[in-house]
């Protein structure tokens, strides 16, 4: 489909980071209780990246809130502004996503953007849940947050991984 309509394949996720977010063992001596560090600051993102088959990643990071279907929509709009051609755009079924206001502005701007839904509970389909398990699991979770460590010159570099590098 792509091919005949000479678009791009491109992933898009959303999800959203706290500074009080944990994940992951602790370890002590023997008889020892274990303590989480966690700092008393309260603050999070949301990031909704956009990973195209080939090409740059786009990423808009949204501080303050979650991600909700005006916020998608917005997001939709600086994805096709900067496109050169149709958007094959997949997406996972969250409430942001699936959206009747997002079904409709997909609707709206099908000669664009077309929106795919990916099957439920398959984040091995998509690039982006990739980065949001190394991103929660294996680095923000792991560690305390004493100031906002989350930023966006941390979050680009994990889209360069090789095993990222989504080749169509």
């Amino acid at each position: 489909m792509a091919r005949t309509e000479k678009a791009g394949i491109t992933f898009a996720a959303a999800a959203r980071i706290r500074s009080d977010h944990h994940a992951g063992p602790t370890w002590v001596a023997k008889g020892e209780k274990p303590i989480v560090q966690a700092t008393g600051s309260r603050h999070g993102m949301s990031l909704m990246p956009a990973t195209p088959s080939r090409g740059k990643m786009r990423l808009m990071i949204k501080d303050k809130s979650g991600v909700n279907a005006a916020l998608f929509i917005a997001f939709l709009q600086r994805l096709i502004a900067g496109a050169r051609g149709v958007i094959l755009l997949i997406v996972d079924r969250g409430p942001a996503h699936a959206a009747k206001k997002a079904r409709a502005f997909g609707e709206r701007v099908k000669g664009s953007l077309r929106l795919f839904y990916r099957p439920p509970h398959s984040p091995n389909r998509n690039p982006d849940a990739l980065v949001w398990k190394h991103q929660k699991a294996d680095t923000v979770g792991c560690m305390p947050s004493r100031a906002r460590m989350i930023s966006k010159a941390k979050i680009r570099p994990l889209y360069q991984y090789p095993s990222l590098r989504y080749a169509a």
